[in-house]
């Protein structure tokens, strides 16, 4: 097996085998490349001690930082491209369940892959030696199966961020989970406690935005409840409704699923019932009501959003998302989240953008319930361009994503021939000037008439 290692990353394979230390690329970089990917980065891990490649780069007038020395790690820069250079080690204990106290420096790469995460991240590659793959990560890549390395338990206990980076990784790289690693998340979520938000942030909007965020969101719904707290009365709440056939979590799990994979998207689609568990009642038939739930989401909206928009300098978006304009549009797209609901999640093409497609189908197979009017129909398609359409890539704002779950208006059938909505708590008042404009553009790019009351 042959990887095309760069010449950057070469170049530095090449100044450390010359001087005799054996050296690799590894982790990542090589799981990616076997899989067909473009790596991120190319990190190296070699036999040479951090002082011997500091003295190497000095030599060959490569500049070199002191990164992560205490750990082994020197990072070297080739025409300005950084490249984490690790002694080959054994840690130590964990006493903070994150980093080892102590780390012992080996002279041979098995030992080095022993303390990684899971078999995919386990591997090496010299274009001299070849792959050393001495965990199974090449078979585990094929089976599409992600696998701790030796104990599940010892390796959490290790760093309790690994059990959020299993989720991310079987979310981004559509695999599953090996069974004794998947109880071992179970078994030990707790560990996520004291992880720092930032770190937890970073790995849970990869997750989201990952092919099989569905899957896993359901699967391990009880780890996503330790660090936030907020949804896990969404949890098997069932919403006793003929619109729907799942409870409130799964509802908002698959809503996400639906989304473009844009973090601020997704979390709104996975928050915007978020309210719901508080509002809950049943009228004389035993039918399930949620009256004032947007509201009573939003404060918790605003939370999970916070926590979601933990790292520092990314929290800021464009000030023009913000307008009031931007907001009832959002306003209008979270409430077509909700419309949406069992026969569109079966008919949808489960890929990026496809609520569109279910939003256009669900005007035909559900017009009793969903569609009753050309005016719901404008609701419908329009928040489906809103949510699955191309928005600015940001991090999550907490304001911006509390916004996008706040649902204040419903269409109302107009007896005028212009749009009005029916505010939640007043009587029916004519949309703003904005609101009215855009509604008329959309229904002239659709040949609609505001004023028809015909059926669809």
């Amino acid at each position: 097996m042959e990887i095309k290692v760069p010449h950057n990353a070469q170049r530095v394979l090449n100044m450390l085998e010359q001087a005799g230390h054996p050296s690799y690329v590894v982790g990542g970089c090589v799981r990616d490349a076997l899989m067909g990917r473009i790596p991120n980065d190319w990190d190296i891990c070699t036999a040479a001690r951090p002082q011997q490649v500091k003295e190497l780069c000095a030599r060959e007038g490569l500049a070199s930082f002191d990164t992560g020395i205490q750990h082994g790690t020197v990072t070297v820069h080739v025409d300005h491209e950084p490249f984490e250079v690790t002694t080959f080690r054994a840690d130590g204990a964990y006493e903070d369940g994150r980093h080892p106290v102590s780390v012992s420096f080996l002279d041979a790469v098995e030992g080095d892959l022993a303390r990684r995460d899971f078999t995919v991240n386990a591997m090496a590659y010299s274009p001299a030696r070849g792959l050393v793959d001495v965990f199974g990560g090449r078979d585990d890549l094929a089976r599409k199966t992600l696998r701790c390395v030796g104990d599940p338990a010892a390796r959490f206990a290790e760093d309790g961020l690994r059990i959020l980076r299993a989720l991310r990784f079987a979310s981004t790289l559509g695999f599953a989970i090996d069974p004794a690693t998947a109880a071992a998340l179970h078994e030990h979520r707790r560990l996520l406690e004291p992880v720092a938000m930032e770190r937890i942030s970073a790995e849970f909007m990869k997750l989201i935005c990952g092919q099989g965020a569905v899957g896993i969101l359901l699967e391990y719904r009880d780890v996503v409840g330790t660090f936030l707290p907020q949804v896990e009365p969404m949890f098997g709440f069932e919403q006793l409704s003929r619109y729907h056939v799942y409870d409130v979590w799964e509802h908002c799990v698959r809503s996400c699923g639906l989304i473009e994979p844009d973090p601020v998207l997704r979390l709104a689609a996975l928050v915007h019932d978020v309210g719901k568990p508080s509002c809950f009642f049943t009228d004389d038939e035993g039918i399930g009501h949620f009256y004032g739930h947007p509201e009573a989401g939003e404060p918790l909206a605003r939370q999970i959003a916070r926590h979601a928009a933990a790292e520092r300098g990314d929290r800021v978006l464009p000030r023009q998302l913000l307008r009031a304009e931007r907001v009832e549009q959002l306003e209008v797209g979270a409430r077509a989240l909700g419309a949406l609901s069992v026969r569109e999640y079966k008919a949808a093409d489960r890929q990026p953008g496809s609520l569109q497609t279910a939003a256009d189908r669900a005007a035909i197979q559900r017009p009793d319930r969903i569609v009753r009017d050309e005016h719901h129909l404008f609701r419908v398609r329009h928040g489906a361009d809103l949510l699955a359409g191309p928005l600015q890539k940001a991090a999550p704002d907490p304001d911006l994503i509390a916004s996008r779950c706040v649902d204040r208006y419903r269409f109302h059938r107009p007896s005028t021939s212009s749009l009005r909505f029916l505010p939640s708590s007043s009587s029916c008042v004519s949309a703003s000037p904005s609101f009215s404009a855009m509604a008329a553009r959309y229904c002239m790019r659709q040949s609609i008439s505001p004023s028809s009351s015909r059926s669809i």
